[in-house]
């Protein structure tokens, strides 16, 4: 069988991470509808929003949100990163996929994504078994399948920590062969444009490895210096989003969530007890297992006791955790090797899990990044990471093949037993309009936000519904804008063309009027009447638009939604990162022709009777032990 250098040494490979990907999607699988985590909604209505402009033809990265704040508008995708809605947008048209399914599917490839990302990683140093139980320990860590999916229901978390995986694996590879440059660049985008702080906290582990490797450098590495520089592309090639985030952030009243007593950080960190705690008995009287908000203790103390066998197994940890795999899978050239990345994995681990304790207040008082996460527990998905890396490289060091699927079978009971949580099924399978305004009205959670952070500064205060635009709406007509019965006799308002990026009515008038637009005022507006441009500027206590004074006579007023420099900006340095990576990639092409690479990181194939042999018991002992420890079977089958 013969050595390969692809991503994937065997189609065993994808199998493997299938197997374990769809255990994790199991709890989605028993139950009908969504989990009642307090952030679905908000997902799962930016996805609504998402597809009802590219109902209107909108396929460009709209920013503003057209049914927002019942129907006032928000620049919603301007500060959120908007890749999940995407994918779950195209999905959902798939036949036979409907609204809710569309969000479960993307939360899958999330995890697969995830899954086969830290797979790929491990397997270049830990072989197969210690790559499946680096895969089974990031893919059920508590954190992740728990907490962030389930708990709260942000399925964008998920896609965010698997594409953070993926671009290790990618950008590893690279490294290594310099083969894959579009995919790390792709990887690194989706990241990027996954989840704001996830992204954020993504970026920084990335760049943290790829600083660190830089430092203490091994010559099977000879392309690392190039991953910096895919690494600023893959920054570079998403900055149509983050320039007008970091630029235009003083638009929106961000500042305002430390003012909320729940989105303040003080009142979030979690003690080494409770972090540490172990499985409480499934307690049906419970809505949510507190395993959830837990690291894994089963994980934690695995790590532990892997890393004292090694310690004491005459010099094992310095043949082992290095930074290389072992001698049986790649070509090592007779270099001496050190536990540098296991030692780069414990420091991530244990700095990520001090930020979720109350002794590190000190770190957020005085960051204002740090503050802009609001819940220390996020850090716990940094920590899974971690955690994951370092027990992969410890059971490498143990030779008894059958503590593998022991080990596998724990971690997948440990990670389903924090998934039991509340599932609603009143989310619409098909979302129109109405469901999400009336949703508005039965929650006040306001363009899919709990603080009111998108709104704009210029909006003081936030206005009640209207019935005239919140009628119109629900009808699929143009929406009403305009007061009808505000302007006197003779005045008349008829709505042409109403979308998320675009507002044109025609307005018939014996007197000379401005204009109060109900829809906010915000940086990227710009009107035109009859073609010609006038000004506008926010009104009242409300903040919505108004016009400059406008003859009488009949008119086409038209609002359209513009790019800011901010945007202009972003879009430009897109483009170069995007039109420098394509360059990049024909001038590879042409280099191996001429020079071809040095690959020193080979990987033999695993045969798939291999991993049957290691998955399938594991699955057997996860069944059986599901059964103790859950009680009542497996407490999310119903």
């Amino acid at each position: 069988m013969t050595s390969k250098n692809t991503l994937f040494a065997h189609y065993s490979s994808y199998i493997a991470c299938f197997i374990l990907a769809l255990l994790a999607f199991m709890p989605a699988l028993t139950h009908n509808g969504l989990p009642a985590g307090a952030d679905i909604a908000a997902h799962f209505w930016r996805v609504f929003e998402l597809k009802s402009q590219w109902a209107d033809k909108i396929f460009t990265a709209s920013r503003w949100a057209e049914h927002f704040y019942y129907g006032y508008g928000a620049p919603t995708f301007q500060y959120t990163a908007s890749g999940f809605y995407v994918v779950a947008g195209i999905i959902s048209h798939l036949p036979m996929i409907d609204d809710i399914w569309a969000l479960k599917i993307t939360w899958f490839i999330g995890i697969y994504i995830g899954t086969c990302g830290i797979y790929t990683y491990a397997n270049r140093r830990w072989g197969m078994v210690g790559a499946l139980v680096s895969a089974t320990a990031f893919t059920f860590a508590p954190a992740l399948i728990g907490n962030e999916a389930l708990g709260r229901g942000a399925f964008p978390v998920v896609w965010g920590m698997g594409w953070i995986a993926m671009s290790l694996a990618l950008l590893d590879r690279y490294a290594h062969i310099r083969k894959g440059i579009g995919w790390v660049v792709f990887a690194l985008f989706a990241m990027l444009w996954s989840h704001n702080l996830t992204a954020i906290s993504g970026a920084g582990v990335i760049l943290a490895w790829v600083i660190f490797t830089l430092i203490f450098k091994r010559a099977s590495m000879p392309y690392l210096r190039g991953s910096i520089l895919l690494f600023l592309l893959g920054c570079g090639i998403t900055g149509f989003f983050w320039i007008p985030v970091f630029l235009d952030r003083d638009l929106v009243s961000l500042d305002a969530i430390p003012f909320n007593p729940h989105m303040q950080y003080q009142n979030h960190f979690y003690t080494v007890e409770q972090l540490f705690s172990g499985l409480q008995p499934y307690d049906f009287g419970l809505n949510i297992q507190p395993e959830r908000f837990t690291i894994g203790i089963l994980t934690w103390v695995s790590v532990v006791l892997l890393g004292l066998w090694g310690i004491t197994s005459r010099g094992a940890i310095l043949r082992n955790l290095s930074w290389q795999a072992s001698a049986d899978n790649i070509n090592l050239q007779n270099q001496k090797s050190r536990p540098y990345e296991s030692l780069f994995w414990l420091i991530i681990t244990l700095s990520s899990l001090f930020l979720v304790l109350p002794q590190s207040q000190f770190l957020w008082d005085n960051i204002k990044t740090l503050q802009t996460f609001v819940f220390p527990a996020r850090f716990l998905n940094i920590t899974a990471l971690g955690l994951a890396m370092l027990i992969g490289a410890g059971i490498h060091i143990i030779r008894w093949r059958w503590i593998a699927p022991i080990l596998i079978a724990i971690l997948i009971v440990q990670g389903w037993h924090s998934t039991v949580i509340n599932w609603r099924d009143d989310f619409p399978s098909e979302a129109t309009p109405r469901d999400y305004l009336y949703y508005e009205f039965e929650t006040n959670d306001l363009a899919t936000t709990s603080a009111n952070e998108f709104k704009p500064r210029t909006v003081p205060n936030l206005p009640p519904a209207t019935g005239f635009l919140v009628d119109s709406l629900i009808n699929g007509t143009p929406a009403m804008r305009l007061n009808p019965d505000a302007y006197g006799e003779g005045v008349i308002f008829r709505p042409i063309k109403s979308t998320a990026e675009e507002y044109i009515v025609e307005i018939s008038s014996p007197i000379e009027l401005s204009l109060e637009i109900f829809q906010f005022y915000f940086v990227g507006w710009i009107a035109t009447l009859d073609n010609r441009p006038i000004d506008i500027f926010p009104s009242g206590d409300f903040g919505f638009i108004r016009t400059e004074k406008i003859s009488a006579g009949t008119h086409i007023l038209r609002l359209h939604y513009g790019l800011t420099n901010s945007h202009k900006l972003g879009w430009v340095l897109s483009i170069i990162a995007f039109i420098s990576t394509a360059m990049w990639m024909v001038r590879t092409q042409w280099m191996k022709l001429v020079k071809p690479p040095i690959n020193v990181f080979m990987i033999s194939p695993t045969p798939l009777r291999e991993v049957i042999k290691l998955l399938l018991p594991a699955i057997l002992i996860a069944g059986i032990l599901a059964l103790f420890i859950m009680r009542e079977g497996i407490a999310w089958i119903n």
